[in-house]
């Protein structure tokens, strides 16, 4: 019968094992536990070199490139062919040169395969190498791209060849004890309600921030969301020493209190940790606009129909008979003046739109005032938590509103006033009225700032 500690012992060196095991997967990773499923074959499918620019001039140096389906690479392998050899020469190269080969792989097998895992044996000094592919799952018949970029450094001698071999390989979905050397790349997004620069203790995480990761060649090789925490991780397959470029896009209503981009170096095996964006919710954003519509609007539809802008107003002034010179008609006889306030965060409004001699606000159809709340669809529910006084001899009208609860991104306060002609505007002299434009501005006051808006439009002779 075992002591009870017997047990302990036994439990502690599980619990290490299990500690190694989680300690090796942060930087390695490893598919275990192989079943012969089919056969596995890969092989190479066609490839293109394109040399960089030299200002218009051809590059004296070449690239030259062998590609090899290894045959039978392990006997003692029962999945089948799949491993291959690129070898790139550079000849005559010289500071500056540089080359890409991109090429393609199939699986021309019958399982799918996971790769490409690959070993680059012996990187020559003088030369800049990158090569860095996702690990990708392949079902037979599917083809995969890559590339590779090779560059002559400065330090490099006029004249000397290069020789590079990438060794590729593939495993079956399912094959045992292959390891990957992987590094990470990782950080986080905070509200940074100070504007430091520095996550203090108090301040939140920003989820839903994207982040773009580049390699030191400006292609593209990841983008993530930062999660709840947010957090966000990168995994890479450096050969060597390498640089890449954190950028981070800011969110709706937010400033970056930090750099949006960040650099970070990494190698093998190793974890580039607290790449950190700090962003700052900017100040709500009052905005007001004012223009006139003709009232061939129809709130109940969504999207709404908000009226036709209206950019004169014709008048009718006859050549000849008793009304000659005299103003006979307006058209339109009814149109709208119309406000619209956005602005996230607004809870209320006051409004007070001057207006001159030219035109009235009246009752129609619909009332003289009313305001409406305009969604981010476009459709439109009509408010009932506001008032207005009207005062025509003075030419001025007052609006309040309570919305109730702060208004979102997106969404928009119309603000209807029917205007119509005043009487003695008909049946004047057209030629002695001297001021031909209707003018109108709106002063609007909210919890989150306030504006002016003017607008006109001319009174012109049909």
């Amino acid at each position: 019968m075992r002591s009870p500690y017997s047990y302990m012992i036994i439990s502690m060196l599980i619990l290490g094992v299990l500690l190694s095991a989680i300690a090796m997967w942060s930087d390695t990773l490893k598919i275990n536990g192989v079943v012969k499923t089919g056969d596995v074959d890969i092989s190479f499918e066609g490839y293109k070199v394109v040399e960089g620019n030299e200002f218009g001039k051809p590059w004296v140096a070449d690239c030259i490139v062998n590609l090899n389906d290894v045959e039978n690479e392990d006997l003692g392998n029962a999945a089948g062919n799949n491993d291959l050899d690129l070898n790139i020469t550079v000849v005559n190269g010289y500071p500056g040169y540089s080359c890409t080969v991109y090429f393609n792989v199939s699986n021309t097998g019958t399982v799918p395969v996971i790769g490409p895992f690959y070993e680059m044996p012996v990187i020559p000094e003088g030369i800049n190498i990158m090569f860095e592919p996702m690990l990708l799952q392949l079902h037979p018949g599917e083809k995969a791209s890559y590339e590779i970029y090779l560059e002559v450094l400065q330090a490099a001698e006029q004249g000397t060849s290069y020789n590079v071999q990438l060794h590729l390989s593939y495993i079956q979905w399912n094959e045992v004890a292959v390891a990957i050397k992987s590094a990470t790349i990782s950080g986080y997004a905070f509200n940074d309600t100070n504007g430091n620069s520095v996550w203090d203790p108090n301040e939140d995480p920003l989820p839903g921030v994207y982040i773009e990761l580049y390699d030191d060649h400006g292609n593209k090789v990841g983008e993530a969301c930062t999660d709840n925490n947010g957090y966000y991780t990168f995994m890479v397959y450096p050969l060597t020493l390498r640089q890449y470029t954190i950028k981070a896009t800011a969110l709706p209503n937010y400033q970056f209190t930090t750099s949006f981009t960040l650099l970070a170096t990494v190698s093998p095996g190793s974890h580039s940790t607290d790449n950190n964006f700090g962003l700052r919710r900017l100040p709500p954003q009052l905005t007001v606009t004012k223009d006139f519509r003709y009232t061939d609007v129809d709130v109940k539809k969504c999207p709404a129909k908000l009226g036709t802008p209206l950019n004169s107003i014709e008048v009718e002034v006859p050549n000849k008979g008793p009304y000659k010179g005299k103003i006979r008609s307006v058209d339109p006889g009814a149109f709208y003046g119309v406000i619209q306030i956005s602005g996230e965060g607004i809870t209320q409004i006051s409004i007070t739109d001057r207006y001159d001699f030219h035109f009235d606000v009246e009752d129609g159809e619909d009332g003289k005032v009313h305001v409406y709340l305009l969604n981010s669809s476009k459709c439109v529910t009509e408010l009932d938590s506001y008032s207005y006084t009207v005062d025509n001899t003075n030419n001025v009208v007052t609006v309040s509103i309570n919305l109730g609860r702060p208004l979102r991104a997106g969404e928009t306060i119309l603000v209807y006033l029917k205007f119509k002609p005043v009487p003695e505007l008909v049946g004047s002299d057209w030629a002695s009225l001297s001021d031909k434009q209707f003018d109108n501005v709106a002063y609007v006051v909210t919890n989150i700032g306030s504006k002016s808006v003017s607008a006109s439009i001319p009174l012109e002779k049909k």
